[in-house]
Parts: structure tokens; sequence; C-alpha cells
């Protein structure tokens, strides 16, 4: 037996996609992606890739910090390898910090081809609504509560296909 959230999340997995097609038709009248955005990437290739990274990334740190430290006297080692351990860490920090705020932008900018669909005068979302909906009352939820639930399940959607194309 499932709760409500994990019976939400089931019937929008089976509704996946509508917006994005609604958002992004093909050319030809076809679907352009029917389970939303598509990375086809052979498992081989990403095998590869994850292979020369687990492979180089660890032999980056070792001869990085000996390039940086070997012109530093017996003396001044210890208060130089703490000022390098310490820009180490902060500029890790920035890093993950401007990450962090591309995702976010880009996640922003991705949103505004699928908010533009979602409209009271868009019978095509209006459909999807109301199926969701009715699934939702369907299914056993609160005939009360179902729209509000059904209106989180597509915001909740949107942002998740915004994020993946971020």
């Amino acid at each position: 037996m499932l709760d409500g959230r994990e019976h939400d999340l089931t019937l929008l997995a089976r509704e996946r996609g509508r917006l994005w097609e609604h958002a992004h038709p093909a050319d030809d009248g076809r679907i352009a992606c029917p389970q939303g955005p598509a990375f086809n990437v052979r498992f081989w290739n990403l095998v590869l890739l994850l292979l020369v990274l687990g492979v180089g990334v660890p032999c980056i740190p070792v001869p990085l910090s000996t390039i940086a430290l070997r012109t530093i006297t017996r003396e001044d080692l210890t208060a130089a390898t703490s000022r390098y351990t310490l820009a180490q860490r902060v500029e890790g920090n920035i890093g993950c910090a401007l990450a962090a705020t591309l995702v976010a932008r880009l996640a922003a900018l991705h949103r505004v081809p699928f908010i533009q669909h979602i409209s009271p005068l868009n019978p095509a979302y209006l459909g999807y609504l109301a199926l969701l909906t009715a699934g939702l009352v369907h299914a056993g939820g609160d005939p009360v509560a179902a729209r509000p639930r059904a209106l989180a399940l597509v915001t909740t959607e949107v942002n998740r296909q915004a994020a993946r194309l971020a």
C-alpha cells in the first residue's frame, strides 16, 4: 500500500513528459521527447569517462602541492602548508557556490518555456490538470485536497525538468 506522497509520485511518473510535449513539440507534429528530456549516452562511453576520471583525479593533488611548495624553505614549510590548505578549501567553497548559483540560474531560465504553457487559458494544461486531479481522487485521495496536490505535482515536475535541463 502506497502512502499519499508515494502514490502522487507514482501517478506523476505515469504522466511524465506531457508538459515537455506541450513546451517542446517536434517540427513534424510528433512528440519531441515522450519521457522528458533524454540524455542519450551509451553505457560504455560513460564507463570509459568515469574510468579516466577515476584514474586521473587522484593524481592531481600530490603533484600540485609539490609544485606549489617546492621553493619553500624547511623553516617556513608548516606555515606555507597551512596557507596552501586554507586557500584550497576557500577556493573549493567558492567554486561550489558558483556552481550552485549557475545551476539555479540555468534552472530558472529553463523554467520559462514550461511556465509559458501553464495557464488557465491553455486547454492542454487544463486537461492535464483535470486528469491528474481525477487520478488523485480515484486513488482514494481527498477530493478537496486533490487539486492543490495536483498543482504541487505539476510544480514539482516543472522544477525537476528545468533542473535536469540546467
